[in-house]
């Protein structure tokens, strides 16, 4: 199995799953740096390289770039969003900006998901 179909793989078997963690903290990184206005986190639901059909899962995006940068499981692949989208059948996203990720999860008390219809996929 490479990186690329690890990731998905990884958060099927993760009730919460790491990833909304790990993509907050990386979101969060990328605004330390000065990036906020370029970057942000989506929650959505993918359906490929998944052993449970369709999940819940969270990435960062890059406007500037058209880049996703998928950090599950600590690794940090980047890849052209189209291509991301069409590899791991993105079938729905909820897009937040910086400052409405930070609101989210101070609100909510954790990292997501916030969408109450990805929270029934749990």
């Amino acid at each position: 199995m490479n990186d690329h179909e690890s990731i998905i793989q990884i958060n099927a078997g993760d009730a919460k799953g790491l990833c909304f963690k790990q993509a907050h903290d990386h979101l969060m990184s990328l605004v330390d740096s000065g990036q906020a206005d370029d970057c942000c986190l989506v929650h959505g639901i993918v359906s490929r390289n998944s052993r449970d059909g369709q999940v819940v899962h969270a990435w960062v995006e890059l406007k500037s770039t058209h880049e996703v940068i998928d950090v599950t499981n600590c690794k940090c692949i980047r890849f052209e969003r189209q291509k991301y989208y069409e590899t791991y059948g993105v079938k729905r996203e909820v897009p937040y900006s910086c400052d409405e990720a930070i609101r989210m999860q101070i609100r909510s008390g954790h990292y997501g998901p916030w969408d109450a219809s990805f929270e029934k996929m749990l």
